[in-house]
């Protein structure tokens, strides 16, 4: 199948400047803006690669993640945060979750969704 990112970001301006960033490069995306509601486009679509902020209201990109690893234990998921002090990295690379600063180096973040997206595409 084709690789398609959930993409999650409270903040409008982030969102749509990412989302257009991975159009750019090929990667089709949905774009959400509330977690909650995220987690129901997974419910619909559970091959989707997650690529989540950290800091969000109502529940932050961690809680997200293992959400949708309920739903999908093998699930690929990223997260980013512009705040890195805030997280406990360890916890994150335990979970198998890909961590990512922003501002983000696109570069760096396509090649490893298309490394990790085809790793998943062998399995198969």
């Amino acid at each position: 199948g084709k690789i398609r990112v959930l993409l999650v970001d409270d903040n409008e301006l982030t969102l749509r400047t990412m989302s257009l960033a991975l159009q750019l490069n090929e990667v089709s995306n949905i774009a959400v803006n509330d977690p909650a509601e995220a987690l129901e486009c997974y419910r619909q679509s559970r091959d989707m690669i997650l690529m989540t902020d950290y800091r969000m209201p109502k529940m932050n990109g961690l809680e997200l993640i293992r959400q949708v690893r309920k739903l999908n234990s093998e699930a690929l998921c990223i997260i980013y945060s512009g705040y890195p002090d805030y997280i406990d990295e360890n916890e994150i690379s335990r979970s198998g979750v890909r961590f990512f600063t922003k501002p983000l180096n696109i570069e760096s973040l396509i090649n490893y969704i298309a490394n990790n997206a085809k790793k998943e595409k062998k399995d198969v």
